[in-house]
């Protein structure tokens, strides 16, 4: 949070549309499970990637700035195992009702 800029709970509870408290039991760890949508808004707001944001894991930041084609995106998610396409197909489903509004 800090390292976006971002020090007032307040502010990040207003942009994600949660409560100040809920922002701070995030902080305290004391609600891990936030829900897919909250992990995706944090993570555009803090600039930072969502499976670190989810579970600490691979770098903060994503530093892969190149462009996939179709056939590229649907030959790496056949070599997926079973779990991570299931978070892929899942990740692609919260993508499609964001946009839908």
């Amino acid at each position: 949070m800090m390292a976006s800029g971002l020090t007032d709970t307040a502010v990040l509870a207003g942009k994600i549309g949660v409560s100040p408290q809920v922002v701070r039991k995030w902080l305290r760890d004391r609600c891990p499970h936030l829900s897919a949508e909250n992990i995706v808004s944090l993570s555009e707001i803090l600039n930072v990637r969502i499976l670190w944001l989810a579970k600490g894991r691979g770098p903060i930041h994503s530093f892969t700035v190149r462009e996939y084609t179709e056939p590229e995106l649907i030959n790496a998610f056949r070599t997926l195992g079973q779990k991570e396409k299931v978070l892929v197909r899942d990740f692609i489903g919260l993508l499609m009702r964001y946009q839908d509004g």
